[in-house]
Formats: C-alpha cells, sequence, structure tokens
C-alpha cells in the first residue's frame, strides 16, 4: 500500500499520538469538493497541538492507513444529497452506514470514503469513534471556487467539530 498523502503541519507527531484525528476530503479544483479541505486548512492554523488535522483526497486505502492505529477520527467533506447548499449533517459511522446517495457522483473519491468505512467495519478496524460531517455543495465544476453557502458552512462545520471534541472529552473526563 501507498504511503498516505499529507499535508500537515512541520513538527507535528505522528498519526497515533493525538486526541483526534481529523482529517479534510477533496479536491479544490472541483468547487465545493474543496469544502473538507478548507475546514482542514483553518482547522490546522487552530489547533493547540493536541489533534492531528490533515487532508486527503479521499483515496479508501489512504484513509485506511491514517485511522487503522487512531481511536477517535472525524472525517469532513462535501456531499450532494439534494439539501440546500451548505447544509450540514453529521453521521456516526459506529452506528450507521453512510448512505449512499449522500455520495456525488463523478467525485473522485466517492466509493473511497464508503468502501474505506465498510472495509473497516467489515474487518474491525474501525476506530472506536468515527465522526463525518457532511457539507452540502452546490458546484463541483472543474475549475470552480467554493460557494457563498459552502464558504458559510465551513466555519460552522469547525465549530460543530470543535464541540465534538469537547463533548467527547468532558463525557470521557467526567466518566
Amino acid at each position: 500500500m501507498k504511503k498516505p498523502s499529507l499535508t500537515q503541519r512541520s513538527g507535528k507527531p505522528a498519526l497515533g499520538t493525538k486526541q483526534w484525528l481529523v482529517i479534510g476530503v477533496g479536491n479544490m479544483d472541483r468547487g465545493d469538493d474543496g469544502a473538507g479541505l478548507v475546514v482542514a486548512r483553518r482547522m490546522m492554523r487552530l489547533s493547540n497541538n493536541r489533534h492531528l488535522v490533515v487532508e486527503s483526497s479521499g483515496d479508501a486505502g489512504d484513509l485506511i492507513e491514517m485511522w487503522k492505529k487512531e481511536k477517535r477520527v472525524i472525517l469532513v467533506d462535501a456531499m450532494s444529497s439534494g439539501s440546500p447548499p451548505g447544509s450540514v449533517r453529521r453521521f456516526d459511522l459506529l452506528h450507521e452506514v453512510l448512505p449512499h446517495s449522500m455520495l456525488r457522483s463523478g467525485s473522485t473519491h466517492d466509493f473511497g470514503i464508503a468502501h474505506a468505512i465498510e472495509l473497516s467495519r467489515a474487518l474491525g478496524k474501525l476506530p472506536k469513534q468515527l465522526i463525518l460531517f457532511g457539507i452540502e455543495g452546490e458546484c463541483f465544476d472543474l475549475g470552480a471556487g467554493i460557494c457563498q453557502a459552502v464558504e458559510g458552512a465551513v466555519q460552522k462545520t469547525i465549530t460543530l467539530i470543535r464541540t465534538e471534541i469537547f463533548e467527547s472529552n468532558s463525557r470521557k473526563t467526567s466518566g
């Protein structure tokens, strides 16, 4: 298996040593498909170095390799489900299957995420927590930029991720 394609701040410890792994998935050359990457890039700037934030193209093998030693993982990706652009949905992937209707046909990683999740599930190799935040896109055309509604959803998603991490850590310390 090839080495995962990651972008991370220099000086950060390797995978497996942080409280959370946050993976932004997408392609910046395909309009709103870059939403997950924008979330990851902004979270890298906000990171307090307790969590590892990386970018991925969404290749199934790369995703499995990234999370195979992780306990808690958050994925962020664009989706196309027919909801209004900029809508954000949360999926607890340990307790629900990612609906194929959420996946964009024609995306370079449509089957990558779904296959990575289901293969990991079948092998009993899912992280103890695996959450996906899907941001509804509007335009996925080659060379397009991120639309205004998705840009607004990026900050909302960052807030949701930070809340998810805080609440999970609070449950862990109080339980």
